[in-house]
């Protein structure tokens, strides 16, 4: 599973950003693992109740966190196809390949990929 959403975030950051965008994406989507990681670390740590309900809450947390990213994810891959999506096209009212500096039309995309990587590295460590 985690390979398909790898091969599916690196085909969709190579079609929508530029160079230095991509590096910035990669950058950001390990810090969103970690982050992720450690937020849900906490969480099941410091919550007041017994293991069991920490453990039964925590489940749900990340189950929500994960169909609100990936139901953001459905919302953002349906406005278009990577088929029709070539460089030099308009998209979001912006040309295509994004810069960083074209945050209102990559920042909204970069934070997703980001919230994307966190949620799989939690699937990944049995968390959800």
């Amino acid at each position: 599973m985690l390979i398909v959403v790898y091969a599916y975030q690196g085909a969709i950051t190579a079609v929508l950003f530029n160079g230095r965008t991509r590096a910035l994406v990669s950058l950001l989507t390990g810090l969103g693992s970690i982050v992720g990681s450690i937020i849900i670390g906490l969480l099941t740590d410091k919550l007041p109740f017994k293991r069991r309900n920490r453990a039964v809450v925590s489940c749900l947390i990340v189950f929500l966190l994960t169909a609100t990213v990936w139901g953001a994810g459905l919302g953002f891959q349906v406005q278009f196809n990577r088929n029709n999506v070539a460089l030099g096209t308009i998209f979001k009212g912006e040309p295509l390949p994004w810069d960083l500096k074209m945050s209102s039309a990559a920042g909204g995309p970069i934070v997703l990929l980001m919230a994307c990587e966190s949620d799989e590295i939690r699937c990944a460590f049995g968390l959800m």
